[in-house]
């Protein structure tokens, strides 16, 4: 495990997120048909110094099953984000709330 010093800033970040056409489906009725699976959204930061690793900063509340979502404002600081660094890569994702 590693740990980092998280800078302060009074700067933040706000958004809101609309997903359209997720392909939120999985095994329903044994593995014969397929049924909508529920799922959550992360907000990921880039881990320091390695490549294509990504850490969560924020879980955005709420868990949806559907095609599409629409999230509320989400505000999160800059140091919390992206530990200040403005050029510091981010990511949202969706993945199974089971997980």
């Amino acid at each position: 495990m590693r740990t980092q010093a998280i800078q302060q800033s009074n700067f933040v970040a706000k958004w809101n997120l609309r997903w359209q056409n997720v392909q939120n489906l999985g095994g329903g009725c044994l593995g014969m048909c397929s049924e909508r699976i529920y799922y959550r959204c992360q907000i990921k930061r880039e881990v320091p110094g390695q490549a294509d690793r990504f850490a969560v900063v924020v879980n955005a509340p709420g868990e949806f099953n559907t095609g599409d979502a629409r999230m509320t404002e989400q505000t999160v600081s800059l140091g919390e984000l992206c530990n200040s660094d403005k050029n510091a890569r981010i990511k949202f994702t969706l993945v199974d709330r089971n997980n």
